[in-house]
């Protein structure tokens, strides 16, 4: 027999074995589960499933090595025999899950949804089972061996499992942080399986002999001591709920930690990384006392009660995490790094406390099951499995039904209160602790538990959306305090859910309505022009489509515009997160009531799932992903997901893909492009204007032709209004959009080394949160060496044939509506050389009026000769009747002015930005009435919310027509979207005093001024920012402006003498 006074050397070494492959198996365990979301998506439903096949495995292995462990004659040679095997088959599981897509899809296919999802659970459980059923095995059979009897029982068992979780700390850490980025997924597969193998060999062949046998060749195994009858005792129940509890609260935590840091693969890495840390410390640290405590039960049932104290500490305070988190951003500057550091300080500060406790009771419930005599090894298997089970049963339902249903704050309420009811429950079942401090320890309890449920003291939903791991700068005031308005919210929470995959939001803001998914603004409608492009440029660049389909639905824009195609009969929609389908109904207005419509089918489930496993066909696919720095959504930017995109495209199918300019660099960027460009032989790039963030890829496999190009005449009028929104009125417009070709595209490649973004490199995922505060501008500089834009495709022949006018209206929208300057100029010049033409004029007087350099009295006076040039050339020229009614409208030459606007009209009555200027002008002559229907009419095509200066410039034309009530509600609905206008509160105020509603009128004029006093704190605030992170010349300029608009801003007057001596003032 082996002594029970087995010396601590060979107990350490041991120790370090589980440290290694404690390592090692989490290595596995992130890239088994990686390759997995792969194959079976990255839904709840989806990862849970993979979890609790893993946990079930796990749990299962635990209780056949606590009965096979006391009939072993070495438990460390097992041990070693069983992380070989691990070793062995782990290099087995990335072959089999290459395989697994094509085997699923056909038994999947024809199963309805809980059949499908049951099939899938019993498919990774097969998998699994074989490495997780030998994982779990493992603690037992080294308890038997290493442990043997209750006075060492916390201290070895504790040491065991806090020596191998803290393996599994450094497995989370390394994997994530070093092996993927230098390895990838499968070599990184390898390595941990390589881990495996090692430890293993050197148990079996090193440490093995160190401990003999557990009993001598022929020996009988021992007889342990039979367990009471109810084996499966209330103590060993309770410590199951425990598991619940604890899984449901790192689901929860997780995700309102995520609200905070995001979602990135590091930020997960370290939230992970922070709950394993508080369970391996809280083991280590308190196994020594555990097994000296007299009533160690009583000891369990008060532990958790403390365990629900630092639960509800945790959820308070994640309000000021959010302030930690920016605080971090500020002093270490607007960098990837500083938002990984947040990310870690935030984890630890929240996780660790009640994890601490959470790692400690493990061996505490160890020492608190085990009864005189009986086999250490079984009870830890017992006590193992029950708290597997639980944590996989806990994960599931705070997945898919506590958060759901209930929400994050009171789901993570329900938990507490479970686990003060099942303390108080082992207070009152255990007898080594009686008297009142009992009975005062359980009413304490049970008036916390009533509370939390009925109160949750926790955080506010709009701190917690406001998004600041993704725009931090814009949290940070400098202590430079905005006055708050009276009777007027700026920040106002429409919608708010926690849903089965993130937390939804929408919220009206400066700027418009916007959908939040974990606090970061997806969809607005400020952003209405990507939104929009992404499904009207797959549909009008190449042939009519039939069937289409788009990739994530958020507002419903895209699928709406897709939609008013006469052509589509079909638009297949697949959205992650059904939380989104209600939130999205605050965008019907926008989105034609996409949802409504008939053609629309709304299929909820990952996006890239469906598209390896779809039966269809399409011949447009809108793929409108969230950033790809973000865990899941970055799987939508790999090769193998263009793959399947092209897989399922027609034989002239073309594929949209959005990608976010801002927060990634050239190399991340050229790396998605080698992706497309490995998939489709042809792609062209998009962009709304020159500075937009937002860069969209049109690939295919056939070339675009000249007569795949739209024509306006040709466009349904449905169709041709919703561009109008964003401000494309004609086909020049239409083809300007286009600023890359398939040869450019090629250059950009060439231009730089790097791989293409595949599901293994993870190139994308691993390199974007570095480059998180990366801003769009400097991907622009990227494009600029391009001059030719559309004209790559049509040639100087067929620029020719479309006559000067064509060629210089095109020029016109690159140069003004694209502000795409060098295409632009290169356009101006192709014209120039057709010969003379009325929009040449119009373009050269607004070249005229926007060059500075000159005297501005000789600018204009010369653009006013070339538009009158041009108009005595073609009368019907909108754009110098336009350009002509701006420029005497400046002058204040109104009638002049008036005469043309109304002439722009006549020819183009779409054009809603003549229509503005039209009702300034009627509105300045007096003709008020003019002036209102003008700006009704615009207001009716649903154009206020999206261009808000509408609603301030049709106000006064409804208060001079005595229409009161609308110039209020006009106003008001201006000010939601720019509340920092002190002219119109100067003027809601006049229409206040005019209604008699003095209090009201007092109110309006009090806000004017606070409008005016926050503008310019704002303002100042900016400047802070420049000082921090940018350029000190420009927070000078901007300090300058400051100064001179409010001379007695001591602070400001500090700070720009600071910045004069070229010092920083922080």
């Amino acid at each position: 027999m082996i002594s029970a006074r087995r010396s601590r050397t060979e107990l350490y070494l041991v120790a370090l074995g589980l440290l290694f492959s404690g390592a090692g198996s989490l290595v596995l365990e992130v890239c088994w589960s990686r390759l997995l979301k792969l194959v079976f998506g990255s839904t709840t439903l989806a990862v849970s499933t993979i979890l609790v096949a893993y946990m079930l495995g796990l749990g299962l292995g635990g209780l056949f090595g606590g009965r096979i462990a006391e009939r072993m004659r070495n438990g460390v040679r097992a041990y070693g025999v069983f992380e070989i095997v691990v070793g062995l088959y782990a290099f087995c599981v990335p072959p089999i899950l290459h395989w697994l897509p094509r085997v699923s899809a056909s038994l999947l296919e024809p199963l309805g949804f809980w059949p499908a999802a049951f099939l899938r659970f019993a498919v990774v459980l097969v998998l699994l089972l074989v490495p997780t059923l030998l994982m779990g095995a493992t603690l037992p059979v080294l308890v038997a061996s290493l442990v043997r009897g209750r006075e060492e029982m916390a201290d070895r068992v504790g040491l065991l499992y806090g020596v191998n979780t803290l393996g599994a700390v450094l497995g989370t850490l390394g994997a994530t942080f070093v092996l993927f980025p230098a390895f990838g997924v499968l070599r990184t597969n390898a390595i941990g399986a390589s881990f495996d193998l090692a430890v293993g060999l050197l148990a079996v062949f090193v440490l093995a002999p160190r401990f003999g046998a557990v009993r001598a060749a022929g020996e009988p195994a021992a007889e342990a001591a039979p367990r009471p009858a109810g084996r499966w005792n209330p103590f060993l129940i309770a410590y199951g709920v425990v598991g619940f509890s604890s899984l449901a609260y790192e689901v929860a935590w997780t995700r309102a930690i995520a609200m905070i840091t995001g979602a990135s693969i590091y930020a997960f890495a370290v939230m992970l990384a922070a709950f394993l840390t508080g369970i391996a410390l809280g083991a280590l640290v308190a196994r020594r006392w555990f097994d000296r405590v007299p009533a160690p039960r009583a000891l369990f049932a008060a532990g958790l009660g403390l365990l629900a104290v630092l639960a509800i500490g945790t959820m308070v305070s994640f309000t000021a995490l959010v302030d930690l988190f920016t605080l971090i951003v500020q002093w270490f500057g607007m960098e990837g790094r500083s938002a990984v550091l947040g990310a870690l300080v935030v984890s630890f500060a929240a996780m660790l406390p009640p994890a601490l406790v959470l790692g400690a009771l493990f061996p505490l419930a160890t020492r608190a099951a085990v009864a005189p005599g009986e086999a250490p090894s079984r009870v830890v298997a017992d006590v193992y499995f029950v708290n597997t089970i639980g944590s996989a049963l806990g994960a599931f339902a705070a997945g898919f039904a506590l958060i759901p249903r209930l929400g994050l704050q009171q789901a993570v309420a329900l938990l507490i209160a479970l686990d003060l009811l099942v303390g108080i429950a082992l207070l009152f079942a255990q007898r080594g602790w009686t008297g009142r401090p009992r009975l005062a320890l359980a009413a304490a309890m049970g008036v916390l538990a009533v509370l939390v449920v009925v109160r949750p003291p926790f955080w506010d939903r709009e701190q917690m959306t406001r998004g600041v791991y993704y725009k931090p700068d814009l949290a940070m005031t400098f202590g430079i305090e905005l006055e708050p308005f009276e009777r007027f919210e700026v920040e106002k929470l429409l919608y708010y859910r926690d849903g089965l995959n993130t937390t939804v939001s929408v919220h009206r803001s400066p700027g418009g309505v916007n959908l939040r998914l974990s606090g970061k603004a997806d969809a607005s409608v400020g952003d209405m022009s990507t939104q929009v492009l992404s499904g009207q440029i797959p549909a009008l660049f190449g042939p009519a489509p039939r069937r289409a389909l788009v990739v994530g639905y958020a507002s419903g824009v895209t699928t709406g515009s897709v939609a008013l195609h006469e052509s589509v009969e079909r638009v297949d929609v697949v959205e992650l997160e059904p939380a989104v389908m209600e939130a999205s109904r605050f965008f019907d207005a926008y989105n034609y009531h996409a949802q409504d419509d008939p053609k629309v089918r709304v299929i909820v489930d990952d996006g890239r799932r469906f598209l390896a496993y779809a039966p269809e066909r399409y011949d447009i696919i809108a793929s409108e992903p969230s950033n790809p720095w973000i865990s899941g959504a970055s799987n939508l930017f790999t090769r193998e997901y263009f793959r399947y995109a092209r897989e399922h495209l027609t034989e002239r199918g073309r594929l949209l893909q959005w990608i976010q300019l801002y927060g990634m660099d050239a190399p991340a960027l050229r790396s998605v492009l080698r992706a497309l460009r490995a998939e489709f032989t042809h792609v062209y790039g998009f962009l709304a204007e020159r500075d937009s963030s937002d860069f969209l890829l049109l690939a295919m496999n056939d070339p675009l032709g000249v007569g795949d190009l739209p024509e306006w005449d040709d466009l349904a009028e449905p169709v041709r209004e919703d561009l109008r929104r964003v401000r494309v009125f004609g086909t020049a417009d239409l083809w300007s959009l286009m600023v890359l070709s398939p040869r450019q595209i090629d250059e950009l490649l060439a231009s730089g080394e790097g791989p293409p973004n595949t599901d293994d490199n993870m190139f994308v995922e691993l390199r974007t949160p570095w480059t998180l505060y990366n801003e769009a501008a400097e991907m622009h500089a990227f494009f600029d060496r391009f001059d030719t834009g559309v004209l790559e495709l049509l040639g100087h022949d067929e620029l020719a044939r479309l006559g000067p006018e064509r060629a210089a209206a095109l020029a016109r929208a690159y140069w003004a509506g694209r502000n795409q300057r060098r295409i632009g100029e290169r356009l101006f010049a192709e014209a120039r050389a057709l010969g003379p033409s009325a929009e040449l004029l119009a373009l050269e007087a607004l070249v005229a009026l926007r060059t500075p350099g000159k005297d501005e009295t000789v600018r204009r006076a010369r653009a006013l000769r070339l538009l009158d040039e041009a108009l005595a050339r073609d009368p019907r020229c909108f754009a110098a009747r336009f350009e002509r009614a701006r420029l005497a409208y400046r002058e204040g030459r109104l009638e002049a002015a008036r005469a043309d606007i109304d002439a722009a009209l006549a020819i183009d009555p779409g054009q809603f930005q003549a229509a503005d200027l039209a009702i300034q002008i009627h509105g300045a002559l007096g003709d008020v009435e003019r002036a209102y229907r003008l700006g009704e009419g615009q207001l009716a095509r649903g154009l206020g919310d999206l261009h808000g200066y509408l609603y301030f410039h049709t106000a006064p034309a409804a208060a001079a027509t005595g229409r009161l009530e609308r110039a209020e509600e006009l106003l008001r609905r201006g000010l939601e979207i720019s509340p920092y206008s002190p002219r119109e509160w100067d003027i809601l105020a006049a229409v206040y005093r005019e209604m008699g509603r003095a209090d009201d009128a007092l109110i309006a004029q009090a806000n004017s001024r606070r409008a005016a006093t926050n503008s310019l704190r704002l303002f100042h605030r900016h400047a802070l920012r420049y000082a921090r992170f940018g350029s000190i010349d420009r927070a000078r300029e901007m300090l300058e402006r400051v100064v001179a608009a409010d001379p007695e801003n001591t602070r400001a007057r500090r700070e720009l003498a600071l910045l004069r001596q070229g010092r920083r003032p922080f």
